[in-house]
């Protein structure tokens, strides 16, 4: 019977080794490994960027394209007055350039016609004074405050008391009621009888040159409306819907006056024009 010694036993009560390579990691309290460090937290990888491109450079707009833009980018707006309508007329070299009395010239001087007298100018005759002979009325210090063209001879001189006149000098002074007379009496009045004639002979131009503007034909725009070229300057007839009433513009400028007809339109057309042109 084999004895066993005191050493078997204690070598009995000890737990086994394992191998290094074996061993089990022994666990902290706190439920992780002893001896380990802790591993650190993942960073999100970062994206990678993509290689920058570079951009084609942009072709250079050329005037032309960028007029062209900036009119396709103002064409959506409305303009302020819907009305005006923007001509531009080329000028066309075999068109006769225009003057101020519209190829009128100057205007002739009328010559001696007989005057067919009717009874009221008889009777207008019978009743005149020939207010030159009368001490009372002042003879000089007469001022001209404007002429009318009557259209014909229908008025007598109220100064002279006997000569029928078509011209109608409006004279004012200081001491004695207003009188209308002709053109020579009015010379006298006033002490410039040059002054008179040029005065009379001004109205007689403007009306040589309204009476060829009113005879100048008219034409169609795209959008339907009449205009007319006259020098440097461009009218434009508007007619408004529902045919109440007639505008003009001068040079792209409306005038806002309404006109019963277009008759009417077509005469303050021409009164612009006319200080337009300075006459």
């Amino acid at each position: 019977m084999d004895i066993l010694s005191a050493d078997y036993f204690k070598r009995e009560h000890e737990k086994p080794k394992l191998p290094e390579r074996l061993q089990i990691p022994e666990r902290s309290q706190a439920g992780g490994i002893t001896g380990e460090k802790p591993k650190a937290k993942a960073l999100p990888a970062e994206t990678e960027k993509p290689e920058s491109v570079d951009k084609p450079e942009e072709p250079v707009k050329s005037e032309a394209a960028a007029d062209k833009s900036s009119d396709t980018s103002t064409e959506d707006k409305e303009p302020e007055l819907k009305e005006v309508e923007r001509i531009i007329v080329k000028k066309d070299p075999k068109e006769k350039p225009d003057n101020d009395n519209d190829g009128g010239g100057e205007p002739q001087e009328e010559q001696d016609k007989p005057v067919a007298v009717s009874d009221e100018l008889k009777k207008k005759l019978a009743d005149s004074q020939n207010l030159w002979k009368r001490d009372d009325v002042p003879h000089t210090g007469w001022i001209c405050v404007g002429v009318t063209d009557l259209g014909e001879p229908a008025a007598v001189c109220e100064m002279c008391g006997y000569q029928i006149i078509r011209y109608v000098h409006h004279m004012v002074h200081p001491n004695y009621r207003p009188l209308d007379v002709g053109c020579i009496c009015a010379g006298k009045m006033e002490g410039d009888i040059e002054a008179a004639k040029r005065r009379e002979n001004e109205l007689k131009q403007k009306q040589a040159r309204r009476g060829n503007f009113m005879k100048r034909p008219w034409k169609k725009s795209k959008n339907g409306n009449e205009y007319m070229k006259f020098k440097e300057h461009v009218i434009v007839l508007y007619q408004h819907k529902g045919g109440i009433g007639w505008s003009y513009s001068l040079d792209q400028v409306f005038c806002r006056t309404l006109f019963k007809t277009r008759e009417e339109a077509i005469a303050a057309a021409y009164e612009a024009l006319e200080k337009a042109l300075g006459n």
